[in-house]
C-alpha cells in the first residue's frame, strides 16, 4: 500500500465507504481484515452512527456491511482527507495511505421564515411581521409575496432596506422584491415593512416564494390572515338631496338609502316630520301630496 485514493461526495450528503476506498487491487481487498484510522478528516467518520476516533480499528465486516460513513461539515464544500493503515490477514501494513475526499459544492435552496397565522378587522391595514429569507450560498435573492385577495404594500424607505426600484407590483396582490439578502431582510423585518389591506371579510392565504438570484432552488410557504367582520353602525342618506327642496304646490317624493352590514332589510323610522308628510318604512320613501298651501307647510 502506498500513494492515495480519492472518493467523491456531494456537500452535506453522507458517503458510505467501501473496501474499494481502502484497497488498490482485488487481491489486497480480499486480504483486508481490519482498517485502522490513523488521522481524522474535516467533518466526521461515523461507525454505526458513532464518531470514529483516531487509531480506532474497524473490522472488514463492518465496512462491507456499509457501517462506515463520512459526513462533511454542514454547508461546507471544502475537500478533506484522512489516513489509514490496513491489516492483511491480521498483519499490520507499514505505510499510511491517504483517502482524499472530493467534496462537491451543491447550491442550497433558500429557506423562508413566514408569519404565523393572524387575525385583523375588516377596513383596516395590518403589518405583516415575522418574514425573512436565508440562503447560505447566494448573496442576492428574489422574494415574491402574494395574497388571493386584498393588496400588499412594501415600504421602500427602510434604512438599509430595498429601494422602490427593487420592488415591482407594489400596491397589488402580488409584490416582488429583489436585491441583496441583507437589504431584503432589513425591509422584511421592519415593523411596518410590509402591510396588508383586505378587500372584504374572508380568510386570505399569504404566499411567500423565494429564489436565489442565480436561478437556483425555490422555497414556497403559506400562512393565513383571518379578516374579521366588524359590526358597523347603520347609515342613512338621501338618494337625491335636490328632492328635499320643493316649491309650494309641488308633491314631495324622497327616497332614503338605508344600509346596515349586519341586516339585509334594516328597519328605519322617521323621528320627526311635518304632519302632511308620509313615511313608508318598507320602501324608505317620504312622500307628500301637492296640497301644501303655505311656506310653513312646505317647511
Amino acid at each position: 500500500y502506498s500513494g492515495a485514493t480519492t472518493a467523491q461526495v456531494n456537500e452535506d450528503a453522507p458517503l458510505t465507504l467501501t473496501l474499494d476506498d481502502f484497497s488498490f487491487s482485488g487481491a489486497n481487498k480480499a486480504a483486508i481484515t481490519d482498517v485502522i484510522i490513523a488521522t481524522l478528516p474535516r467533518g466526521s467518520l461515523l461507525l454505526d452512527g458513532v464518531q470514529v476516533t483516531k487509531s480506532q480499528s474497524i473490522a472488514e465486516a463492518k465496512i462491507s456491511a456499509g457501517k462506515l460513513v463520512y459526513q462533511s461539515l454542514p454547508n461546507d464544500a471544502g475537500d478533506a482527507e484522512f489516513k489509514f493503515l490496513v491489516k492483511e490477514n491480521g498483519v499490520l501494513t507499514a505505510d499510511e495511505v491517504t483517502v482524499n475526499l472530493d467534496v462537491v459544492a451543491i447550491d442550497d435552496d433558500p429557506v423562508n421564515t413566514i408569519a404565523t397565522p393572524f387575525q385583523m378587522d375588516e377596513n383596516q391595514t395590518a403589518s405583516v411581521s415575522g418574514l425573512s429569507v436565508a440562503d447560505v450560498d447566494d448573496a442576492s435573492v428574489t422574494v415574491t409575496l402574494g395574497v388571493d385577495s386584498g393588496t400588499l404594500n412594501i415600504k421602500t424607505d427602510v434604512s438599509g432596506g430595498v429601494k422602490a426600484s427593487a420592488v415591482s407590483g407594489n400596491g397589488t396582490n402580488s409584490v416582488q422584491i429583489s436585491g441583496l439578502k441583507t437589504a431584503v431582510n432589513a425591509t422584511l423585518s421592519e415593523a411596518s415593512g410590509e402591510q396588508f389591506t383586505p378587500s372584504g371579510v374572508s380568510t386570505v392565504t399569504l404566499t411567500m416564494t423565494s429564489q436565489a438570484a442565480d436561478g437556483g432552488g425555490v422555497d414556497t410557504d403559506t400562512t393565513t390572515i383571518n379578516v374579521r367582520d366588524v359590526d358597523e353602525p347603520p347609515s342613512v342618506a338621501v338618494s337625491d338631496p335636490n328632492a328635499l327642496s320643493i316649491a309650494q304646490g309641488d308633491a314631495l317624493s324622497v327616497t332614503l338609502n338605508v344600509t346596515d352590514d349586519s341586516a339585509v332589510n334594516p328597519t328605519a323610522a322617521v323621528v320627526s316630520k311635518p304632519a302632511w308628510v308620509t313615511f313608508d318604512a318598507s320602501s324608505y320613501k317620504l312622500t307628500a301630496p301637492d296640497t301644501a298651501v303655505t311656506n310653513a307647510e312646505v317647511g
